[in-house]
């Protein structure tokens, strides 16, 4: 088991990814590693959306987590995240919204438009 940092109490990084297993503040990062023989998963690493394993500690696997929504909002939610802002905004949800309601407004109009012009 290495040490993280030179105060070191007890809390190894066995994956040296500086994230430790008790979360200690003389590792790099004071946030607990989830898996650590792994220095892929920590709370800092970006979840995959396959393999069944949490990558960034959050608690959710795959299509369990956030990070892993379908198409633009996920990505964005992932984006977001990784830079630590939370926002509707900057998640991506409002851009998600607007994706989705434009080819509804789109079909409405297709169906009004053709009785206002005297069309069948």
């Amino acid at each position: 088991m290495q040490r993280c940092g030179s105060g070191f109490k007890g809390a190894g990084d066995a994956d040296e990814d500086g994230y430790g297993i008790e979360g200690s503040a003389y590792c790099t990062h004071t946030a607990v590693d989830c898996d650590d023989s792994n220095p892929g998963v920590n709370p800092g690493a970006t979840e995959i959306c396959s393999g069944s394993v949490d990558e960034d500690c959050d608690g959710f696997v795959d299509d369990e987590d956030p990070d892993c929504v379908a198409g633009y909002l996920g990505v964005a939610n992932a984006e977001a995240s990784a830079s630590g802002s939370s926002t509707p905004a900057a998640s991506g949800a409002l851009n998600a919204l607007t994706l989705l309601l434009i080819p509804m407004i789109v079909v409405i109009l297709l169906r009004i438009l053709p009785g206002l012009t005297g069309s069948p």
